[in-house]
């Protein structure tokens, strides 16, 4: 059975997170996984307007707080992970997935949230 298509608002706020597999620490802050994170969000933003307004990468996650724009977040964030899983793997000498699952999208309702 497919997953279910998700579904993401114009305009509308969300939480992004993933994590990478075995919770490894594959993004461990370095010059190289700066750089690479960097340039990675700086395709993705350059190829699908969503509006960043936050971001924090930590050693074994990250975390994303972007509004969508006319293109579909998933498209933003598919993009920013496959560029970034390939900057990993090549550091690291390593090949396969980074990424434990599907990154997980939570809407963000109102400003306490």
């Amino acid at each position: 059975m497919p997953r279910p298509l998700r579904w993401f608002v114009p305009g509308e706020y969300y939480f992004v997170t993933n994590r990478t597999l075995e919770e490894r620490c594959y993004l461990r802050p370095d010059e190289k996984t700066n750089t690479a994170v960097l340039r990675s969000l700086a395709v993705a933003l350059r190829v699908y307007p969503v509006e960043l307004t936050a971001f924090v990468v930590m050693g074994n996650h990250y975390h994303l707080v972007l509004r969508a724009g006319s293109h579909s977040v998933s498209d933003f964030v598919g993009l920013f992970q496959s560029r970034l899983a390939r900057a990993v793997n090549e550091r690291l000498g390593r090949r396969g997935p980074v990424w434990q699952r599907r990154f997980v999208a939570t809407p963000i309702v109102d400003e306490e949230a």
